[in-house]
Protein backbone atom coordinates (compact mmCIF):
# COMPACT_ATOMS: atom_id res chain seq x y z
CA UNK A 1 0.00 0.00 0.00
CA UNK A 2 3.32 2.35 0.12
CA UNK A 3 2.67 3.14 -2.99
CA UNK A 4 -0.37 3.54 -3.04
CA UNK A 5 -0.23 6.23 -0.20
CA UNK A 6 2.83 7.88 -2.58
CA UNK A 7 0.41 7.93 -5.32
CA UNK A 8 -1.65 9.86 -3.48
CA UNK A 9 0.40 11.88 -1.14
CA UNK A 10 2.19 13.55 -5.10
CA UNK A 11 -1.25 14.29 -6.28
CA UNK A 12 -3.16 15.86 -3.25
CA UNK A 13 -1.91 19.82 -3.60
CA UNK A 14 -3.41 19.41 -7.10
CA UNK A 15 -6.52 16.52 -6.46
CA UNK A 16 -8.95 19.28 -6.60
CA UNK A 17 -8.48 20.50 -9.54
CA UNK A 18 -9.26 17.27 -11.30
CA UNK A 19 -12.51 17.33 -9.95
CA UNK A 20 -15.60 17.37 -13.13
CA UNK A 21 -19.16 18.57 -12.76
CA UNK A 22 -19.90 14.60 -12.68
CA UNK A 23 -17.97 13.91 -9.64
CA UNK A 24 -19.67 16.27 -7.91
CA UNK A 25 -23.40 15.20 -9.52
CA UNK A 26 -22.92 11.81 -8.29
CA UNK A 27 -21.54 12.90 -5.12
CA UNK A 28 -25.08 14.48 -3.99
CA UNK A 29 -27.19 11.20 -5.64
CA UNK A 30 -24.75 8.59 -3.54
CA UNK A 31 -25.72 10.62 -0.26
CA UNK A 32 -29.42 10.59 -1.46
CA UNK A 33 -29.51 7.27 -2.52
CA UNK A 34 -28.39 5.88 1.39
CA UNK A 35 -30.95 8.11 2.39
CA UNK A 36 -27.88 10.04 4.99
CA UNK A 37 -30.16 11.82 7.27
CA UNK A 38 -29.26 13.72 10.68
CA UNK A 39 -29.25 10.72 12.87
CA UNK A 40 -26.41 8.97 10.99
CA UNK A 41 -22.96 8.39 12.11
CA UNK A 42 -21.29 8.45 8.50
CA UNK A 43 -18.08 6.96 7.62
CA UNK A 44 -16.28 8.18 4.12
CA UNK A 45 -13.89 5.61 3.53
CA UNK A 46 -10.98 6.80 0.88
CA UNK A 47 -12.22 10.04 1.30
CA UNK A 48 -9.68 12.03 -0.44
CA UNK A 49 -9.23 16.04 0.11
CA UNK A 50 -13.42 15.47 1.20
CA UNK A 51 -15.27 15.80 -1.98
CA UNK A 52 -18.37 13.80 -0.88
CA UNK A 53 -18.65 15.27 3.00
CA UNK A 54 -20.56 18.88 1.86
CA UNK A 55 -23.52 16.00 0.34
CA UNK A 56 -23.40 14.47 3.17
CA UNK A 57 -23.80 17.32 5.40
CA UNK A 58 -26.38 18.40 2.82
CA UNK A 59 -28.76 15.93 4.10
CA UNK A 60 -28.47 16.88 7.57
CA UNK A 61 -25.69 14.96 8.78
CA UNK A 62 -22.91 15.98 10.86
CA UNK A 63 -22.00 13.39 12.46
CA UNK A 64 -19.33 12.14 10.18
CA UNK A 65 -15.58 10.31 10.35
CA UNK A 66 -13.32 10.32 7.20
CA UNK A 67 -10.56 8.23 6.59
CA UNK A 68 -7.94 7.90 4.03
CA UNK A 69 -4.15 6.26 3.11
CA UNK A 70 -2.85 9.50 2.41
CA UNK A 71 -1.50 12.07 5.06
CA UNK A 72 -0.98 14.88 2.22
CA UNK A 73 -4.81 13.90 1.19
CA UNK A 74 -6.27 14.15 5.29
CA UNK A 75 -4.45 17.64 5.61
CA UNK A 76 -6.04 19.37 3.09
CA UNK A 77 -9.72 17.71 4.03
CA UNK A 78 -8.54 18.78 7.66
CA UNK A 79 -8.32 22.70 6.54
CA UNK A 80 -11.51 21.98 4.55
CA UNK A 81 -13.55 20.76 7.05
CA UNK A 82 -12.06 20.93 10.62
CA UNK A 83 -15.02 19.92 12.34
CA UNK A 84 -15.31 16.74 10.64
CA UNK A 85 -12.92 13.62 12.65
CA UNK A 86 -10.57 12.85 10.37
CA UNK A 87 -8.04 9.37 10.34
CA UNK A 88 -4.65 8.72 8.51
CA UNK A 89 -5.08 4.61 7.93
CA UNK A 90 -5.66 2.31 5.89
CA UNK A 91 -9.29 0.64 6.10
CA UNK A 92 -7.73 -2.54 5.25
CA UNK A 93 -6.58 -2.90 8.91
CA UNK A 94 -8.71 -4.34 11.33
CA UNK A 95 -9.89 -2.78 14.38
CA UNK A 96 -9.52 0.52 13.25
CA UNK A 97 -12.92 1.17 14.62
CA UNK A 98 -15.29 -0.80 17.19
CA UNK A 99 -17.84 -3.18 15.94
CA UNK A 100 -21.44 -1.06 15.07
CA UNK A 101 -19.95 2.13 15.00
CA UNK A 102 -21.76 3.51 12.01
CA UNK A 103 -25.19 3.63 10.51
CA UNK A 104 -23.82 4.52 7.16
CA UNK A 105 -20.44 3.50 5.33
CA UNK A 106 -19.60 5.33 1.83
CA UNK A 107 -16.87 4.46 -0.59
CA UNK A 108 -16.73 7.03 -2.92
CA UNK A 109 -14.42 6.59 -6.01
CA UNK A 110 -12.07 4.75 -3.85
CA UNK A 111 -13.36 0.77 -4.18
CA UNK A 112 -10.52 -0.48 -7.09
CA UNK A 113 -7.50 1.77 -5.03
CA UNK A 114 -8.17 -1.29 -2.09
CA UNK A 115 -6.05 -4.35 -2.84
CA UNK A 116 -8.56 -6.89 -0.52
CA UNK A 117 -11.81 -5.84 -1.66
CA UNK A 118 -13.57 -8.47 0.36
CA UNK A 119 -11.27 -7.50 3.51
CA UNK A 120 -13.38 -4.05 2.93
CA UNK A 121 -16.52 -5.02 2.57
CA UNK A 122 -15.67 -7.34 6.09
CA UNK A 123 -14.86 -4.49 7.67
CA UNK A 124 -17.41 -2.32 7.09
CA UNK A 125 -19.84 -4.76 7.88
CA UNK A 126 -18.41 -5.25 11.42
CA UNK A 127 -18.62 -1.54 11.60
CA UNK A 128 -21.75 -1.21 10.92
CA UNK A 129 -24.84 -1.07 13.08
CA UNK A 130 -28.00 -3.32 12.90
CA UNK A 131 -29.70 -1.68 9.74
CA UNK A 132 -26.77 -0.43 8.28
CA UNK A 133 -25.68 0.14 4.58
CA UNK A 134 -22.73 0.23 2.87
CA UNK A 135 -22.15 1.62 -0.44
CA UNK A 136 -19.62 1.61 -2.91
CA UNK A 137 -20.30 4.63 -5.51
CA UNK A 138 -18.05 6.31 -8.33
CA UNK A 139 -18.96 9.10 -10.67
CA UNK A 140 -18.55 7.04 -13.72
CA UNK A 141 -19.58 3.55 -14.80
CA UNK A 142 -16.96 0.28 -14.26
CA UNK A 143 -16.31 0.62 -18.09
CA UNK A 144 -15.03 3.89 -18.13
CA UNK A 145 -13.37 3.80 -14.45
CA UNK A 146 -11.45 0.77 -15.70
CA UNK A 147 -10.64 2.83 -18.83
CA UNK A 148 -9.60 5.64 -17.00
CA UNK A 149 -7.30 3.51 -14.81
CA UNK A 150 -5.49 2.08 -17.76
CA UNK A 151 -4.68 5.65 -19.06
CA UNK A 152 -3.15 7.03 -15.87
CA UNK A 153 -1.12 4.29 -15.64
CA UNK A 154 1.48 3.97 -13.07
CA UNK A 155 0.14 2.29 -9.94
CA UNK A 156 -3.23 2.44 -10.59
CA UNK A 157 -2.99 0.90 -14.19
CA UNK A 158 -4.11 -2.43 -12.87
CA UNK A 159 -6.86 -1.19 -10.42
CA UNK A 160 -9.77 -2.30 -11.86
CA UNK A 161 -13.19 -2.29 -10.23
CA UNK A 162 -14.24 -6.02 -9.90
CA UNK A 163 -17.56 -7.54 -11.61
CA UNK A 164 -20.74 -6.90 -10.56
CA UNK A 165 -21.01 -10.85 -9.62
CA UNK A 166 -17.61 -10.82 -7.34
CA UNK A 167 -18.98 -7.84 -5.92
CA UNK A 168 -22.37 -9.65 -5.13
CA UNK A 169 -20.17 -12.40 -3.67
CA UNK A 170 -18.35 -10.37 -1.15
CA UNK A 171 -21.28 -8.45 -0.13
CA UNK A 172 -23.28 -11.48 0.48
CA UNK A 173 -20.04 -13.23 2.67
CA UNK A 174 -19.46 -10.99 4.79
CA UNK A 175 -23.20 -11.31 5.59
CA UNK A 176 -24.62 -8.42 4.16
CA UNK A 177 -28.28 -8.57 2.18
CA UNK A 178 -30.77 -6.39 -0.08
CA UNK A 179 -27.46 -6.02 -2.63
CA UNK A 180 -28.02 -3.55 -5.08
CA UNK A 181 -25.58 -3.23 -7.87
CA UNK A 182 -26.27 -0.12 -10.67
CA UNK A 183 -23.85 0.17 -13.59
CA UNK A 184 -25.12 2.91 -15.91
CA UNK A 185 -24.00 6.74 -16.13
CA UNK A 186 -22.69 6.22 -12.31
CA UNK A 187 -21.79 2.76 -10.47
CA UNK A 188 -23.44 2.46 -6.96
CA UNK A 189 -23.89 -0.96 -5.24
CA UNK A 190 -25.23 -1.15 -1.65
CA UNK A 191 -25.67 -3.41 1.47
CA UNK A 192 -27.46 -3.63 4.22
CA UNK A 193 -26.58 -5.63 7.62
CA UNK A 194 -29.79 -7.17 8.80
Amino acid sequence: MSKIKDFFDNHAKVWNSYHKQCDFDAADLAARKISVNENDITLDVGAGTGILIPFIQKYKCSNITSIDISSEMIKILQNKFPRVKSICANYEDENLFKPESFSKIIIYNAFPHFPNPEKIIKNAFCQLKKNGVLMIAHSMNRDKLNLKHKEVGGVVENHMLISDNDLKTAFLKAGFSDIEIEDKTYFFAFGTKK
